[in-house]
């Protein structure tokens, strides 16, 4: 993961430090993911991913059990060994941009399939984004930001795309996808402010991994203890999973285009 970080900030001449940005302790004797904690360092591979992302991270302190929570490839697991934990990823389907007919505004929309989320009195809670009553038959939520897509004569085409991946990087703080055979797309809600970190899911990957690599290096008793209680499926879908994902969406930033798993006849 750290070489493939470096791939991708060198691709893009952005300049990095060579060490990892972070550091790790834990807190108390208690075997609990809360207790495992992430401090944010002022320059390193994380702080340069940051920067690429345009993410603004400060010197903080996070736990391990809130970095895995943001995870949509380990959120089902992490509801299931914490109980009573609200669901923050809601599955979507026909992801698209859409351009006004008659004018130069531009958006992106989506569709709710799960009834449960099918609910305007919902996505009025949710900042940024907004129900299309337009659509019938169908529960499509849309950004309620447009961008400008101007094809008149004399608009150049880099100008409509600097537009378009303007517009893009703010998508992405709140539409997800999970590496696979198929197309997993989720929107991340945003009215839960509580334990909701708007991070890359690379940067969410590498923070984790930082500090299960530290445990393995440092104190493997205490990370035994770990596989040893309730968390264990958790950390075991996280390890199973995350360098796939993050490979993945490190590759499609480097290369520009959507990797999948190929299919088998």
């Amino acid at each position: 993961m750290l070489n493939a970080a470096k791939s991708m900030l060198s691709a893009n001449k952005i300049d990095f430090k060579s060490y990892h940005g972070l550091s790790g302790k834990s807190n108390g004797s208690k075997t609990s993911l809360a207790n495992e904690v992430s401090e944010i360092k002022n320059e390193g591979i994380l702080i340069s991913l940051a920067e690429y992302y345009k993410l603004n991270l400060h010197k903080d302190t996070f736990s391990l059990k809130d970095i895995l929570y943001n995870i949509p490839f380990v959120h089902r697991s992490f509801t299931v060994t914490y109980k009573g934990t609200q669901n923050l990823f809601i599955p979507i389907v026909n992801t698209h941009f859409v351009k006004q007919k008659q004018g130069k505004e531009a958006w992106f929309c989506a569709e709710i399939t799960d009834q449960k989320y099918c609910k305007k009195s919902f996505f009025a809670k949710q900042g940024g984004w907004e129900h299309d009553k337009g659509q019938d038959g169908k529960f499509i939520i849309r950004r309620k930001h447009r961008f400008r897509w101007d094809t008149s004569r004399g608009v150049k085409k880099a100008d409509r795309i600097k537009n378009l991946v303007k517009y893009h990087n703010k998508i992405r703080r709140d539409i997800k996808y999970i590496h696979g055979a198929q197309r997993l797309w989720y929107y991340k809600r945003n009215d839960k402010e509580e334990q909701i970190l708007h991070w890359p899911i690379p940067i969410l990957i590498f923070t984790a991994m930082h500090r299960l690599s530290e445990l393995t290096r440092y104190d493997p008793k205490r990370l035994r203890r770990h596989f040893e209680c309730q968390h264990n499926w958790l950390l075991s879908v996280f390890l199973n999973l995350a360098t796939d994902n993050f490979i993945d969406q490190i590759a499609s930033d480097i290369t520009g285009h959507e990797l999948m798993i190929p299919g088998y006849r």
